[in-house]
């Protein structure tokens, strides 16, 4: 069970990284990331964010490339905007939940579109 703490870490670890990945630095220009979820450890030193990408499968392998090239200039921005004795290390993993949400949503889109077909 999460403490309220670990909670509200998360919520600030999730806005401040969302604003500097999104606005803040010039590398991830063009990319339309978005930050899904943040799970931060008890000892507050690892921090596990997932993203998503909006775009084909090369716009998500170049940010990818372009994330684990700037980890430490991210890990550095975080540092000056959190307050804490010590910044975490920040593991970045893919959110496939987005792609399965819109692939259900089609499918069940689809259904009833065949079945207005069959009413009529």
């Amino acid at each position: 069970m999460k403490s309220r703490r670990q909670d509200r870490m998360e919520a600030l670890i999730q806005k401040e990284i969302s604003a500097l990945i999104g606005y803040e630095l010039d590398v991830f220009e063009g990319f339309f990331v978005t930050i899904t979820g943040v799970d931060i450890s008890r000892d507050f030193r690892n921090v596990k964010v997932l993203y998503s990408v909006l775009g084909n499968d090369e716009v998500k392998k170049a940010f990818i490339k372009k994330l684990h090239k700037h980890k430490a200039q991210i890990r550095f921005g975080m540092g000056q905007r959190i307050n804490s004795r010590t910044v975490p290390l920040f593991k970045f993993e893919y959110d496939e939940n987005v792609e399965r949400a819109a692939r259900i949503e089609n499918i069940l889109s689809e259904i009833n579109r065949k079945e207005k077909d069959i009413e009529s």
